[in-house]
């Protein structure tokens, strides 16, 4: 009779082993469900920020665009004669001195080629445009019209 109950015992103590064991097995899995869940959440939150600065530059690129043209239709010069490399009067690169800062917090770089026949203008758009920011989104536009 005692042979059954020393047994029973042993058992018992087996069976809370297997129990503990399982526990902590289902408790790893959920903690990395959840710490994936968790990177993913937040990287997608990272991106999702950090669109909205790309959105800054494009517009920054687009006002420049739009500034450019008006001042070429108007007749006032988008370029002055230090802002023209000599030998090329019909090429003009914008100095980093004269990149304007939007309200918006973006700025813009532009270029400007013109011929004969039509006028190409080139403008990058930037944000932020602060001193050594940790990271600057660059969008572009580029407009070819004929010349009046």
């Amino acid at each position: 009779m005692l042979y059954p109950i020393i047994f029973q015992k042993r058992n018992a103590l087996h069976k809370q082993g297997i129990t503990m064991l399982l526990v902590i097995v289902v408790l790893t899995a959920l903690l990395s469900i959840s710490i994936s869940i968790f990177n993913v959440v937040y990287n997608q939150t990272l991106i999702s920020a950090e669109t909205g600065y790309s959105f800054v530059a494009f517009y920054a690129a687009d006002q420049g665009t739009e500034k450019i043209i008006r001042s070429d239709r108007d007749g006032t010069p988008v370029c002055t004669p230090a802002t023209c490399p000599p030998g090329a009067p019909l090429t003009c690169i914008s100095p980093a001195a004269e990149c304007p800062v939007l309200p918006s917090g973006g700025c813009y770089d532009y270029n400007v080629f013109k011929d004969a026949a039509y006028t190409t203008i080139e403008v990058f758009g930037k944000y932020p445009c602060f001193a050594n920011p940790r990271r600057i989104d660059k969008r572009a536009l580029r407009v070819t019209y004929p010349n009046p």
